[in-house]
């Protein structure tokens, strides 16, 4: 996952430059131009990524166990059952990131953060831990518990990835950027 988040990183870094040197050359008609092309591109480059960790994945899964594992067939069904969610959260990451960083070239970043600290404290945390404690092992009381282990927390770590990405694409969107001023 580091590396996809670094090669998706480097995509917006370079988008977030020239987003920024069009809103400073007074043109966010090119910025938005610019920014869509890069979100674009992230979203491209991130699905890519998983359809890599879909092929590859059975392949080389079992190279990260012991020839004398006996567990090892449970573990690498366990591990091909998590590529799913996996796979489907690298979309939604490429979509967060990209949007995420060409509003930050355009100065929009109180609003992105408010709904990110919302989205990770409010939705994924307790999500999470519903989805991956069973019954009478999680920490909160009173919250329902499905018990899915380690695919609940992938499925958790998925919904967050999608809410993120689409509430930071929509922001994006909706081009309440373009009324920022950078300076003064």
């Amino acid at each position: 996952m580091c590396a996809t988040s670094a090669s998706s990183t480097a995509t917006t870094t370079a988008g977030t430059t020239l987003v920024g040197q069009a809103i400073g050359a007074g043109s966010r008609d090119w910025a938005g131009r610019i920014g869509n092309a890069v979100i674009g591109l992230c979203v491209a480059q991130m699905l890519l990524i998983a359809v890599l960790l879909l092929l590859a994945g059975p392949w080389l899964l079992p190279w990260f166990l012991g020839s004398g594992d006996r567990d090892a067939a449970a573990t690498i069904a366990l591990a091909l059952t998590l590529l799913w969610p996996a796979a489907a959260y690298q979309a939604f990451d490429g979509l967060y990131f990209g949007s995420g960083f060409c509003m930050r070239a355009a100065g929009d970043t109180r609003v992105p953060m408010v709904v990110a600290l919302l989205l990770s404290w409010g939705y994924f945390v307790p999500c999470a831990h519903m989805l991956v404690f069973a019954p009478g092992q999680g920490w909160v009381d009173g919250l329902p518990q499905a018990g899915r282990g380690a695919l609940g927390g992938w499925l958790a770590l998925m919904s967050y990835a999608m809410l993120l990405g689409c509430a930071m694409f929509l922001r994006w969107r909706s081009g309440s950027w373009r009324a920022i001023e950078l300076w003064r």
